[in-house]
């Protein structure tokens, strides 16, 4: 698994506000990186009945992110980088609490506990580039939807 960065590299690869991402346009910029992609975004659908993505765009910087939802609730956000895939989670302290007791989860501990925590949680980020790294974002999910039950 890559290290995670510190601080997110919020970039996407999309950044022409007129036009969100279509799936034509992803399989062409992210190439071989689309099989990773399509798991990463139906990961919630394992864990819920229903769910929903949302396409948003903040500033030419960020570009366009795909927000994971459920419950109306964000689970996390998804960037389409230029060299990865980046998920961004935001986690209350019980999921946290959750994490850094999953010794699965032991490439990402350092991250979530270096993370500010803010009124609203833990903000940390999981580059994506291999399968294997597609089991730790799915373990952070089921964490995340976990949350909501206390």
């Amino acid at each position: 698994m890559a290290k995670a960065k510190k601080t997110p590299e919020t970039t996407s690869i999309f950044d022409d506000r007129d036009h969100a991402p279509d799936e034509d346009a992803l399989a062409t910029q992210l190439g071989r990186r689309k099989a990773l992609w399509d798991a990463l975004v139906a990961m919630p659908a394992e864990h819920l009945e229903t769910t929903a993505q949302e396409w948003s765009y903040y500033t030419k910087k960020t570009g366009w992110i795909l927000l994971l939802k459920g419950k109306g609730k964000t689970i996390c956000t998804c960037i389409p980088a230029r060299d990865e895939l980046l998920v961004v989670f935001l986690f209350p302290e019980r999921a946290v609490e959750v994490a850094l007791g999953d010794d699965a989860l032991a490439p990402v501990h350092q991250d979530i506990r270096d993370a500010k925590q803010y009124k609203m949680g833990r903000p940390f980020n999981v580059p994506v580039k291999t399968k294997k790294d597609l089991k730790i974002v799915n373990a952070l999910v089921a964490i995340k939807i976990g949350s909501w039950a206390g």
